[in-house]
C-alpha cells in the first residue's frame, strides 16, 4: 500500500504499529481502532473513513486517481508505464492521438 501511494503521488502518513507499538500516539490509535486493528492494513482517511485490508484500486478510488478510462474510444492504447510506455504515450499524445496508458500498479492515465 506504501509503495501504491508513493508511485502515485499520494499524500500520506505510514506508522508501522511493529515498530512504534511504544508511541503513545500509536496506542491511542490501536485501541480507537479496537478489533480491528488485526486487520492490517488500514487505511485511515482525514474525513474519518477507514478501509480494513484495502486494496489499491479501492484506496485510488477514495483519494480521487482515476481507476476507469474517461472515454470509450481512444486511439492508441499504452500497456505498461515504463520508459518506453511512457515515451510511446507522451509521443502518441503530441501527435494529437487520444491516448490513453496503462499501468499495473497505477491508474489509468488519459493523455491527451
Amino acid at each position: 500500500m506504501r509503495d501504491f501511494l508513493a508511485r502515485n503521488h499520494a499524500p500520506y502518513q505510514w506508522t508501522d504499529v511493529e515498530l512504534s507499538a511504544n508511541d503513545p500516539e500509536t496506542k491511542r490509535l490501536l485501541e480507537a481502532l479496537g478489533p480491528e486493528a488485526a486487520n492490517l492494513p488500514v487505511v485511515l482517511f482525514p474525513d474519518g473513513t477507514k478501509l480494513l485490508e484495502g486494496v489499491p484500486a479501492d484506496v485510488a478510488q477514495k483519494v480521487g486517481l482515476r481507476t476507469r478510462a474517461q472515454t470509450s474510444f481512444y486511439d492508441l492504447a499504452i500497456v505498461g508505464g515504463g520508459p518506453a510506455g511512457l515515451a510511446a504515450a507522451v509521443y502518441g499524445a503530441s501527435e494529437g492521438l487520444h491516448t490513453v496508458m496503462v499501468e499495473r500498479k497505477h491508474p489509468a492515465v488519459r493523455l491527451a
